[in-house]
């Protein structure tokens, strides 16, 4: 039986919580973190929380709904299809006649559910998109620095005055993109995009210093934007934009080096740069010709109304 549990039940979790935080295996995620956010969000009424529970009473899988972003977060339940059907449907059932849009990822950096789960989610009528999850490391700083040498262009670094302005630039270059269609709650608006920058900006995705993140401009007009951030010792590509009339030039590559290069003056502890990408994204082989090696692929599958 699948029922939605409060914040005192969340105990009731707690074997379900440990294997998925030890599958995890991600820098920072431990049971006792997942129980916070999963709190933190039942309290702001953010979330809803979904447990499968057996006749016993045990619970046998969960799902965690984000109901800002109409995201499914978090869906654990030991690999076993049909409890994690039977949480799924729930949510289908419980977002679709609402929302426009709802996704879910396989999980990373190793999936945490059945390949079977993705393929039941099409006949919902999901549509599946594969992510590479890719890392750079070791860093070839000579290579960095040569591929960042790019004649009149301008670097500058972005910060919170710029957010505005930035913004309108990253919604032309991801409008009716795939990445728009990912994550709407990020990009489905230039004002979703100003609230993203705005939070990138505090912190909330990882650590954020000035000189981090960079504005590409030619002839004083913005045609490109590169987010990074940091956690302990790893740096985190978020986005890099390159406007379309300025594409195929070689900027996106000039923007990223030149990005990479200055986080690793300003922060000598971080020894690999991760990002993730639609696998048909055009910017997968600039990652490819800089020494990015994928990790581990991945799927996002979204529902539009």
């Amino acid at each position: 039986m699948v029922r939605e549990i409060s914040i005192e039940d969340i105990s009731l979790l707690n074997t379900l919580i440990e294997r998925y935080a030890s599958h995890k295996k991600e820098d920072g995620v431990t049971s006792d973190t997942v129980k916070k956010q999963m709190q933190s969000g039942l309290e702001k009424e953010t979330h809803l929380l979904l447990t499968e529970e057996n006749s016993e009473g045990v619970a046998q899988g969960f799902l965690v709904i984000n109901l800002k972003s109409d995201r499914l977060p978090i869906l654990f339940a030991n690999w076993e299809i049909e409890i994690e059907k039977r949480l799924l449907d729930y949510a289908f059932e419980k977002l679709s006649g609402t929302c426009s849009h709802i996704s879910f990822e396989s999980g990373y950096p190793t999936p945490w559910l059945t390949d079977e789960l993705s393929s039941y989610a099409v006949t919902l009528g999901f549509v599946k998109h594969d992510r590479a999850f890719m890392q750079l490391q070791p860093i070839d700083k000579e290579v960095l620095t040569e591929c960042a040498k790019s004649e009149g262009l301008e670097f500058a670094p972005f910060d919170e005055p710029m957010v505005e302005e930035i913004s309108k630039l990253v919604f032309k270059c991801v409008d009716n993109t795939i990445d728009q269609d990912l994550f709407p709650y990020v990009y489905g608006s230039i004002q979703k995009i100003e609230e993203f920058l705005g939070e990138f900006l505090r912190g909330s995705f990882g650590t954020h210093e000035p000189l981090y993140s960079w504005v590409l401009r030619e002839n004083n007009q913005n045609i490109g934007a590169c987010f990074l951030v940091t956690r302990d010792e790893t740096g985190f590509l978020v986005h890099v934009v390159i406007d379309p009339d300025f594409r195929e030039r070689g900027f996106g590559n000039a923007l990223l080096c030149h990005s990479l290069n200055s986080l690793l003056r300003v922060t000598s502890s971080v020894d690999k740069i991760e990002l993730a990408v639609t696998s048909s994204n055009p910017a997968k082989r600039m990652y490819d010709s800089l020494g990015f090696r994928t990790l581990n692929d991945s799927s996002t599958l979204v529902w539009k109304r």
